[in-house]
């Protein structure tokens, strides 16, 4: 049961704003927020027994640390990987997509959204606190997107360009 002065925040935007002024408060929210808002954080132990701050250094360390840069395996998590300058507490964002789709045409319209966005955001990341995927990781998301068929099983017909 949460105590009654409890303050209930919709978003991240919100939950930063209302960590910044109010005195004693503690949240986990994305790193983003915390570099724009300039809050204050804390110094987690990663697996290699250092203590390390929230930093674009520390996503990507646990990104190359892990199936996701040497195999392209994005099921995994990013969590908890080794690495002295590794974040303990790192994840992705992903997209999820059927792999038959009823509108073929729209299909491959975001299909080429989504893959100029990858190719041509790594810059972006950058500036928004986020960490570029690693070109096997790219590779490996851009296969998958080819796996994606019309209802009746044939592969969409469209290319990246």
């Amino acid at each position: 049961k949460w105590p009654a002065d409890t303050q209930l925040v919709k978003g991240s935007a919100d939950l930063a704003a209302m960590v910044k002024q109010t005195a004693g408060a503690i949240s986990y929210i994305d790193f983003k927020y915390i570099a724009q808002e300039k809050l204050n954080y804390a110094h987690l132990k990663n697996r290699d027994g250092k203590f390390v701050a929230p930093s674009s250094k520390g996503f990507e360390a646990a990104m190359n640390n892990s199936g996701w840069r040497n195999g392209g395996n994005f099921e995994e998590m990013l969590n908890h990987r080794p690495g002295t300058q590794t974040w303990p507490i790192t994840g992705g964002t992903f997209i999820v997509l059927p792999l038959k789709s009823k509108n073929p045409a729209r299909t491959i319209e975001m299909l080429k959204f989504f893959t100029q966005a990858m190719i041509k955001g790594d810059g972006i990341a950058d500036t928004a606190d986020f960490v570029p995927l690693p070109d096997a990781v790219q590779a490996r998301v851009f296969r998958e997107l080819l796996k994606i068929s019309d209802e009746s099983g044939k592969p969409l017909a469209w290319s990246a360009l």
